[in-house]
C-alpha cells in the first residue's frame, strides 16, 4: 500500500522517528526567545531598582552624617532618616536577591535547552538520507510533420464512426418536450427589462400545458393479477352518511349517604367512618351546662366537642388534638386550669357550690387519660401556653394574608379615586 502511495504522489511518506525529532526541536526553541527576553528584561528593571535605592541610601545617609550641623529648626527627625535608609536597604537587598535568581533561572533554562538540542541534532544525524532521484528531463520539440503524421495514421486505422439512432418512443419525445419548456421557463422580477425573444426557441407553455401531465402510450392495468375479470366502475365516488351526534350521558344522581354508612374519603377509609357520621351519631350538650358538670367538664373536651373540632380541622375520626390545642379549646369555651381555679376560689370565697363531676381533686397520680383530656399536674401551674410554634405560624400566615388583602383594598380604592379625579378633570 505504501509502495502505491508513492506511486501515485510521487512522495515518499515521513519517517515517524523524524517527524518526532523536529516536533520536540520546534518544542523546545519556540517559546526559548520569548523566555530569554523576559528574564533579561526584568532584571535589567531590577538593576535600575537597585541603582535608585542605592542612590537614595547615599543621599539619606549623607544627610544622617550632617545632623549636628544643621540648626534644630532645619534638622529633620532622626528617626526618620533612619526608617527610611533600612526601608531602602531592605529594598536594594531585595531586589540584588532577586535579580540572582532569575539569573540562575535562566542560566539553567538555557543550560537544559543546549543539552536537549545537541542530542536532537545527533538524532537528526542519526536517521537515513531519503533516497535521491533523477531529475526530471526537459521536454522534447514535436515537429508538426510528425504530429501530421500520426493523425494521418488515426485516420486510416479507425475512419470515421457513425452513429444510427433509432425512432424514439412517444414517452420520451414528450417527457424532452416538457424538459425543454421547464428551461425554457425563467423567473421575471417586477420592474426587469426582457431581452426580445428569440425565433429559434419554440414558443412558450400555456398552464394548461404546464398543468397536465402527457398521456402515457402504455395502457394501464384495470384490474389486479388473480382478480375476477367482471366490469369495474371507473371513476365512482363514495358518499359517507354523516354520523348521527352522540346523545349526551344522563348522570344518575349519587343517593345521599345513610348515617353509619362508610364514606369514599381517604380519612374515612382509614378510621372506618367519616367525620360528618360520627359527628351525626353524637347528641350535642344542652345549652345551658355548667363548666364542671358531665357536659362540660374542667379538664377534657367531650365527644361531641372532638367530633366539632376535627371537622373544623378536615381531620379523621380517629385524630387527637395536641394538649396545647385542647387547652386552647378549652379556655374559648370558659374552662381549662385557669378557669378552674378561680371558679374554685370564687366558690370558696363566695360560699356558692363548686360543681366538678370529674372530681379532679381526689383523682390520682399518673392515671391515663382520655382522648381530648390535659392531666390535672395543669392545676399546679400559674401560666400554660395556649400557642404551639404550628399555631403560631398559622397564626402568622392569618395576619399576613389579611395585611395583604387590605393593601390591595386601599390600592383599589386610590385607583379608584384618582379615575373618578380624571373623569371629573
Amino acid at each position: 500500500m505504501a509502495t502505491q502511495l508513492e506511486v501515485l504522489t510521487g512522495e515518499t511518506p515521513p519517517d515517524p522517528d523524524a517527524q518526532a525529532t523536529v516536533t520536540d526541536f520546534l518544542d523546545y526553541t519556540e517559546y526559548l526567545p520569548s523566555d530569554l527576553v523576559r528574564s533579561l528584561t526584568l532584571v535589567g528593571k531590577l538593576d535600575e531598582v537597585y541603582l535608585q535605592c542605592t542612590d537614595r541610601i547615599h543621599t539619606l545617609t549623607k544627610a544622617y552624617g550632617s545632623l549636628p550641623n544643621v540648626p534644630l529648626a532645619e534638622r529633620k527627625s532622626a528617626q526618620y532618616l533612619r526608617q527610611q535608609i533600612s526601608y531602602q536597604l531592605d529594598r536594594a537587598v531585595n531586589t540584588r536577591e532577586s535579580a540572582h535568581a532569575e539569573a540562575t533561572r535562566l542560566y539553567d533554562a538555557v543550560d537544559r535547552h543546549s543539552s536537549r538540542l545537541m542530542s536532537i541534532s545527533s538524532k537528526l544525524k542519526a536517521l537515513p538520507k531519503p533516497p535521491s532521484r533523477d531529475p526530471t528531463p526537459a521536454p522534447q520539440a514535436r515537429s508538426p510533420q510528425t504530429t501530421r503524421g500520426k493523425l494521418a495514421m488515426k485516420g486510416s486505422e479507425g475512419g470515421a464512426r457513425i452513429t444510427l439512432h433509432g425512432p424514439r418512443p412517444l414517452a420520451s419525445t414528450a417527457a424532452a418536450a416538457q424538459r425543454a419548456r421547464q428551461r425554457s421557463r425563467k423567473v421575471t422580477v417586477p420592474g426587469e427589462v426582457l431581452p426580445p425573444p428569440n425565433p429559434d426557441s419554440p414558443p412558450p407553455a400555456t398552464d394548461s400545458e404546464w398543468e397536465s401531465a402527457p398521456p402515457s402510450p402504455l395502457p394501464m392495468p384495470t384490474s389486479r393479477v388473480g382478480a375476477s375479470s367482471r366490469n369495474r366502475s371507473v371513476g365512482t365516488i363514495r358518499i359517507r352518511p354523516p354520523k348521527q351526534p352522540k346523545p349526551p350521558k344522563q348522570k344518575t344522581p349519587r343517593p345521599p349517604r345513610l348515617p353509619g354508612q362508610v364514606g369514599t374519603n381517604v380519612h374515612s377509609a382509614v378510621a372506618g367512618i367519616s367525620t360528618s357520621n360520627a359527628l351525626s351519631l353524637l347528641s350535642p350538650p344542652p345549652p345551658d351546662a355548667k363548666p364542671g358538670s358531665y357536659h362540660a367538664p374542667w379538664m377534657r373536651l367531650t365527644e361531641y366537642e372532638m367530633a366539632k373540632l376535627r371537622k373544623r380541622m378536615k381531620k379523621n375520626a380517629i385524630w387527637s388534638p395536641s394538649e396545647t390545642m385542647i387547652r386552647r379549646e378549652l379556655a374559648d369555651a370558659g374552662r381549662g386550669p385557669e378557669n378552674y381555679r378561680s371558679a374554685k376560689a370564687n366558690s370558696e370565697a363566695t360560699g356558692e357550690p363548686f360543681v366538678d363531676d370529674d372530681n379532679l381533686a381526689s383523682r390520682p397520680p399518673g392515671q391515663p387519660l382520655q382522648p381530648g383530656e390535659i392531666s390535672a399536674d395543669a392545676l399546679a401551674f400559674e401560666e400554660t401556653s395556649l400557642s404551639n410554634r404550628g399555631m403560631k405560624l398559622n397564626e402568622a400566615k392569618k395576619m399576613k394574608r389579611e395585611a395583604m388583602l387590605k393593601e390591595q383594598q386601599e390600592e383599589a380604592e386610590q385607583i379608584a379615586k384618582l379615575e373618578v379625579e380624571q373623569a371629573a378633570k
